[in-house]
């Protein structure tokens, strides 16, 4: 078993992009990939490529153009976390000794979808009543807030928080925009109740992409690099009945337990972490989840500062799906790209004093009874 490397990373910057390609947009981030790694495409042994509203083939017609070998390429489609997937078949393929070299594609147009709610999954009961994902993450806002006694409007402090963050990054959708007020995230318009617009994540094009390499090859192109200690992917149960939705989903939890199990670190080792908060609501439950704080203390650590870029636990310093925005297939990437950055201490926004172990957590959708469609906790370290 291999340790295994980040040797490249490449972004295209999240935003619209109304008159490209879904292949164009994604031949951005591989380019730019496979420049930071100092690598050519044919050395590549194996491509995973994410997304979720592309069609099929997405990762053949990506690569169209850029390489004539006839390497293996797998498209997943886990909703938001195709992309980590992606990653961590990529990490498998390598840690395993089947590869040296392999290739993550992130990369969504969701432009191409016009306007309104992404679309459910067809005939899922759940979705047919009317719970989409805006409406799940406003009933756990209700339950969360009404359990531990916690005025709702608090939760527009994470807007406020990612904007800032997100304003500082070249990458991000939202990218030199103006910062937000409390009172303007809260009078944004309602999407579900406690949940308004600006709490919400918007409709993102984008791609990211990572090179990974074994340890055996690394000396070729790199002295150092960031290293993968962890990768673990953790699908929902079938299970009815009630669950508290003031609590992170039974998923999330056992895919963060398992990370830090597989990488022997703790909560207190994490210097930085890029998490899912596609609704406000959601990067409190999973900074609680982290075990970064106890349960129903998480906007507490974020009105004290704790989880800004210049806290004791930093997190979404990229300006999160808030505010770098959400590209559904290649989210997960942008926020190993993030990492990477931060470790080698060349974020492209904020930079954190000195981190040595990042972490990042996407999460994947889901369908009735089974509480969460994919968990993904990669953590990387120098």
């Amino acid at each position: 078993m291999t340790k295994v490397y980040i040797l490249g990373v490449g972004v295209k910057k999240f935003g619209k992009y109304e008159n490209l390609s879904l292949e164009q947009i994604g031949r951005e981030s591989i380019i730019n990939a496979l420049e930071d790694a100092k690598i050519n495409i044919d050395e590549i042994e194996n491509v995973f490529c994410g997304n979720v509203f592309g069609g099929t083939l997405v990762g053949q017609r990506v690569l169209n153009d850029l390489t004539t070998t006839g390497v293996p390429v797998i498209n997943i489609n886990n909703a938001c976390a195709s992309s980590s997937v992606a990653l961590n078949l990529a990490y498998s393929s390598i840690k395993s000794g089947m590869n040296d070299f392999a290739l993550a594609i992130g990369v969504e147009n969701l432009s191409a979808l016009g306007s309104g709610v992404l679309p459910t999954p067809p005939h899922d009961i759940d979705a047919e009543s009317g719970l989409t994902l805006p409406a799940i993450y406003a009933m756990r806002a209700k339950r969360y807030t009404e359990t531990y006694g916690i005025d709702s409007k608090l939760l527009a402090e994470v807007s406020v928080k990612n904007r800032v963050h997100g304003s500082n990054n070249p990458y991000a959708h939202f990218y030199q925009k103006p910062n937000l007020t409390i009172e303007q995230v809260l009078d944004s318009m309602m999407i579900a109740n406690p949940i308004t617009l600006l709490q919400s994540s918007p409709k993102s094009d984008g791609a990211a992409s990572v090179v990974l390499c074994s340890e055996r090859v690394l000396k070729r192109y790199k002295e150092n690099a960031v290293e993968m200690i962890a990768s673990v992917v953790v699908s929902g149960k079938f299970k009815r009945g009630y669950h508290d939705m003031a609590l992170p989903d039974e998923p999330t939890v056992e895919s963060i337990e398992k990370a830090y199990e597989m990488a022997g670190v703790s909560p207190q080792d994490i210097d930085v972490v890029e998490l899912h908060d596609a609704f406000s609501i959601a990067e409190i439950l999973y900074t609680e989840a982290l075990g970064f704080c106890e349960y129903g203390k998480g906007i507490e650590m974020l009105v004290e500062g704790r989880t800004y870029h210049n806290g004791d636990f930093p997190i979404n310093v990229s300006g999160g799906l808030l505010s770098r925005g959400h590209a559904v297939g290649a989210t997960g990437l942008a926020q190993v790209a993030e990492i990477n950055w931060q470790l080698i201490g060349k974020a492209p926004g904020f930079q954190v004093n000195n981190p040595k172990v990042g972490l990042t957590l996407t999460s994947g959708g889901g369908i009735s009874n089974f509480q969460n469609g994919t968990s993904v906790v990669n953590i990387l370290s120098i």
